[in-house]
């Protein structure tokens, strides 16, 4: 067989050109053994060692200029439970294994180690539990485990450091931190945390065209470098099919919850307050302007003004505490637009279910920083005092308005 129908061969299976390389898709389908043989071939022929002796740090790493090699390989590590991170610059890719994870690699480190480096990747980041050693940013599964038991132990010790971390009450409750704490181990147990470094805006030289990447119901989906669950197009949680059944586990762990809605999907509110058991403990229902620009202000042609109203009908009905919200944009909002609003909100109050619930209306003033529309992003917001000006003339209304 002559050399070029061998690299032809090697092209097809790998990839032709330094930019990009793969990893074959017959890996993915093979055995457990198969695919470490692969991932300890590749690092130690192609990969570099770093070994910091002060630190009891030992890794091994994978630099390449293919985008498509580095997601492939670090969904390779994970199919066998290593975690690995990535560090990225303009030409090339990093994908470092921390060495705790060696052996399941068969790779002998020169270092007596003496401390986990796993927790850079894995574990829950310390700002999601308030809780943490100085210096630590990542607390490990298996020690925060421990305290998923204590209302339950007997060791006085323990209980006297889960009440020092607020973890548990003097009388030995478990408490809303406590709670949160559990929850995020459930989570933790198929889900890794990845903490959102930067957000840059970055302006192309040749423009290219951007897919709105849609999936059915909850719009997340794959993406990114090495799989990441990335989410597009709306933060509607009502558009998430599996709500009502999530709010209830919710409720299981002992958490309070609470729900933002544009009240687009009254048949999902329905479901939510028609339940028999109470799964949501607050709400607030976004209200955008009068009525009749609805549609333009959201973007939405089909967007449906009755929706909205049925959503407020439903919240009334079900007696669960709520609040109205809008945000006050200049170019949205004047003074006859907001007054005319307040009536709105007054007729609907008034041929409500319940007339006894009246709820403050919340206005919060528009802060024009990282705007969907750039335009907006140079509009001068109202200063308190016209704000205030606005709310005298609605004064006149049974509910009460608020400035946030």
């Amino acid at each position: 067989m002559g050399n070029s129908v061998t690299g032809e061969l090697i092209g097809n299976l790998v990839g032709k050109g330094f930019a990009n390389k793969h990893v074959p898709k017959i890996i993915f389908n093979a055995s457990t053994e198969t695919k470490i043989s692969f991932i300890k071939a590749l690092i130690l022929g192609d990969g570099h060692t770093r070994v910091r002796q002060a630190f009891s740090q030992h890794e091994y790493s994978l630099k390449t200029a293919s985008k498509k090699l580095a997601a492939d390989f670090i969904f390779l590590l994970k199919t066998i439970g290593i975690s690995s991170w990535v560090e990225e610059d303009s030409k090339s890719f990093r994908i470092v294994v921390s060495q705790n994870d060696l052996e399941k690699l068969a790779i002998i480190s020169p270092l007596n180690l003496k401390y986990r480096f796993k927790t850079r990747v894995e574990g829950i980041p310390r700002e999601l539990l308030a809780y943490g050693l100085r210096g630590q940013k990542r607390i490990r599964r298996e020690k925060l485990i421990v305290w998923e038991t204590l209302p339950k132990t007997r060791n006085n010790k323990q209980k006297a450091a889960a009440i020092r971390h607020g973890l548990l009450t003097s009388q030995g409750k478990i408490t809303e931190k406590g709670k949160r704490l559990v929850w995020l181990l459930k989570i933790s147990e198929n889900w890794e945390f990845k903490e959102v470094r930067k957000i840059e805006r970055i302006k192309l030289n040749n423009p290219e065209y951007v897919y709105d990447l849609v999936v059915e119901d909850n719009h997340s989906f794959v993406g990114g470098t090495g799989g990441l669950l990335l989410h597009n197009t709306g933060g509607e949680p009502t558009l998430q099919s599996d709500l009502p059944e999530f709010m209830a586990k919710l409720k299981q762990l002992g958490l309070e919850v609470m729900m933002e809605t544009n009240g687009s999907r009254p048949e999902t509110i329905r479901t939510i307050t028609d339940c028999e058991l109470r799964i949501l403990d607050y709400l607030s229902l976004d209200f955008k302007t009068r009525f009749v620009d609805y549609p333009q202000v959201v973007r939405n042609r089909n967007f449906d003004v009755k929706d909205w109203q049925k959503s407020l009908q439903l919240i009334v009905a079900s007696k669960i505490p709520f609040e109205i919200r809008t945000t006050i944009v200049p170019i949205i909002h004047h003074q006859e637009v907001l007054t005319e609003m307040a009536q709105e909100l007054n007729s609907q109050l008034v041929n409500s279910l319940n007339k006894s619930i009246l709820p403050i209306w919340y206005w919060q003033p528009f802060v024009p920083r990282n705007c969907l529309d750039p335009k907006f992003n140079k509009i001068k917001p109202y200063a308190k005092i016209e704000i205030e000006k606005f709310l005298e003339a609605v004064k006149k209304f049974p509910f009460r308005v608020k400035l946030r």
